[in-house]
């Protein structure tokens, strides 16, 4: 009896440790601020449709804005690219082909409940000269993972796509 007892004080006291644990008060260290989850998300559709249109520009530094300073991008059959110049590099070779263009768009955002990291999803058309000059064109999926800056804008921090069977 005498055990049971105390395991029933400890499972009390740590149940109130818990709840008064998770009790802060504002501006403490451990506040945690309401996220609207459903807004964020939509938000970040939002940021994502804009990245996309500033392909439009053909511009690496536009385009490259939209990057973290320690992106990693996994581009298909190529090794990982490391930092924002690394990224923007790519869309300014990109960007040499007079017969790329690239559209996407991302059909579906999470963000996670702390507000302070969200993911894209969706479907991409690309066309780009081939071996011999040929143009090709294919579509395929990507995963983009956005971290919130100190400022409040979105910035991608990892970006992976690739090609549907053809």
């Amino acid at each position: 009896m005498r055990s049971e007892m105390c395991v029933s004080a400890l499972v009390v006291a740590g149940a109130m440790g818990m709840s008064l644990g998770g009790c802060a008060s504002p501006g403490s260290a451990h506040a945690v601020k309401a996220v609207d989850i459903a807004a964020e998300s939509a938000e970040l559709l939002k940021v994502d449709a804009a990245w996309a249109a500033t392909i439009a520009t053909r511009d690496a530094a536009v385009v490259g804005a939209y990057f973290t300073d320690d992106v990693e991008i996994y581009p298909p059959g190529s090794p990982a690219l490391i930092g924002k110049s690394a990224a923007t590099a790519m869309w300014a070779h990109m960007f040499t082909d007079p017969a790329f263009s690239l559209s996407w768009k991302a059909t579906d955002a999470h963000v996670a409940t702390a507000g302070d990291l969200g993911m894209t999803t969706g479907g991409f058309e690309i066309t780009f000269s081939g071996p011999g000059g040929e143009k090709m064109a294919h579509g395929g999926k990507f995963v983009c993972i956005w971290t919130r800056q100190p400022d409040g804008t979105w910035k991608v921090y990892r970006d992976m796509w690739n090609a549907d069977a053809r």
